[in-house]
């Protein structure tokens, strides 16, 4: 298991990675409890963390329309 962050990690079988996401219960008997739900199966390490850095950069762009063109390629 790899941790990135506090709200992603990476886990891994015999044929590919897992990237998940880390949520909150909202509703129903369980409210406030912690899961994990898996995002994408990348089947190299490599491609495993583009996916988490692009997941994160298009979440940040989405979130801040006026975000600077160096921030985006430096991120």
């Amino acid at each position: 298991m790899i941790t990135l962050g506090k709200n992603f990690r990476l886990d891994n079988d015999d044929r590919c990675y897992i990237l998940q996401e880390r949520k909150i219960v909202k509703n129903g008997e369980n409210k406030g409890a912690e899961r994990w739900e898996n995002v994408c199966y990348p089947s190299t390490l490599e491609s495993a963390l583009k996916t988490y850095r692009d997941l994160l950069l298009k979440r940040r762009s989405a979130a801040d329309k006026a975000l600077n063109i160096e921030r985006l390629i430096y991120f």
